[in-house]
């Protein structure tokens, strides 16, 4: 609003300094005009001097007429000469009397042009006293909308001081905040470093009871480890929270051996199965696959069992599953969507080692626990952290499957 005021005070201050322009040409004009009638008087008032002349070189010849006239008795030849005199003069008086006719019908035209311009002068006064008028009026506003600009311009000043000020503020804020946020991380890894060594002494107290209890019911053992089919197809999210209910996980896949295993397992159970792709416990957190159980990267046992490059997989494929239907990559990992329902096969940790270490197979350290979680945590709500028992076998690790969950 202000920048559109200043625009039109500018063009009003042009449109003045034109108009004063032509005014002033006006007035040259004019002047130029009075110059010409001056002169034009000047020759008029020569004029009537020549005819003041020529009226007293009349009086004059009237004056030797009579001299003549009283001569002429005296003689003939004399009075002719002076009647032809006479008539000269006679002659030369009509010129100047047409002459000053002429001169005098002149005056009275110059007389009205006078007039003319003297009304044309006064209505360009006027005009001229109308634009001072406007003028001033001008000024007046433009001095007003100076004042308004410098008030503005303070109050932007002022504004722009508070605005430093609530920056400043803001900055100390955030960086307070910042030292808040450290500090709370620092006491979650701490405070999870106390419930890994709370659970391990649990473990501990417990590890003799877990081996002698042997599997969950419905679960097939081989070394350390029980594993059970989830036929009904689920998406992986829930397939996991199925193997948590059990205190377990979706299987981790730590060997060729164990490899082996479990695509025979699998196809020991393909009877009760609906598709042919097992959903495994490998989850995509960011660029790396992760085992759920553990926190570690996938594929540490080599990457002959996936079925193509996972560097490259498509985008939202990011659960994986064991591949019974292609012949040329059967028994092969790949990567699925997450929301896809599919079997899946769960692991029971039996491990004395696992439970004395504090963690599942080979399993993650604190801060590498912490970092998966809060990544699990930033992921779609299929592959949210899970609560409760899921919560427990995340956050701890001791086991693939926890016995206590």
């Amino acid at each position: 609003m202000l920048r559109q005021s200043q625009d039109q005070l500018a063009a009003k201050t042009q449109d003045l300094i034109q108009e004063r322009a032509e005014h002033q040409a006006t007035e040259e004009k004019l002047t130029a005009t009075q110059q010409e009638l001056q002169q034009t008087q000047e020759n008029l008032r020569e004029k009537e001097r020549e005819l003041g002349e020529a009226q007293v070189a009349y009086a004059k010849l009237q004056r030797q007429l009579d001299e003549t006239q009283a001569e002429l008795a005296a003689t003939e030849d004399a009075r002719k000469k002076l009647e032809e005199k006479k008539q000269e003069l006679e002659e030369d008086l009509a010129s100047t009397n047409s002459n000053l006719q002429q001169v005098s019908a002149e005056r009275d035209q110059l007389q009205v042009q006078l007039n003319e311009t003297t009304t044309e002068l006064s209505n360009r006064t006027a005009l001229l006293e109308q634009c001072e008028t406007n003028y001033a009026q001008e000024k007046s506003e433009k001095e007003a909308l100076s004042q308004q600009l410098s008030l503005t311009a303070t109050q932007l000043i002022m504004e722009k001081k508070a605005r430093e000020e609530q920056a400043y503020v803001v900055a100390k804020v955030r960086e307070a905040t910042l030292k808040v946020h450290d500090e709370v991380q620092k006491l979650q890894l701490e405070n999870l470093q106390l419930q890994q060594e709370a659970q391990k002494l649990k473990n501990e107290q417990r590890v003799a009871l877990a081996l002698a209890s042997g599997c969950p019911q419905g679960y097939v053992r081989k070394d350390s480890s029980c594993y059970k089919l989830i036929p009904e197809d689920k998406v992986w999210k829930s397939a996991q929270d199925r193997c948590v209910q059990d205190g377990a996980n979706l299987v981790s896949i730590d060997s060729r051996d164990e490899q082996v295993f479990i695509v025979e397992y699998i196809q020991s159970q393909s009877t009760l199965l609906s598709d042919n792709q097992v959903f495994v416990g490998g989850v995509k957190i960011g660029n790396s696959w992760k085992w759920v159980s553990s926190g570690l990267d996938v594929g540490l046992i080599g990457p002959s069992f996936f079925a193509n490059d996972f560097s490259v997989a498509k985008p939202g494929y990011d659960c994986l599953a064991v591949n019974l239907a292609d012949p040329a990559h059967f028994g092969k990992w790949v990567g699925q969507q997450c929301l896809a329902s599919k079997p899946a096969i769960c692991e029971y940790s039996l491990s004395p080692l696992a439970f004395a270490a504090g963690r599942g197979k080979g399993g993650a350290s604190a801060r590498d626990t912490l970092a998966l979680l809060a990544a699990l945590k930033s992921m779609p709500s299929y592959l949210e952290a899970p609560s409760k028992g899921n919560t427990l076998a995340l956050l701890n690790r001791e086991s693939k499957g926890n016995l206590f969950g």
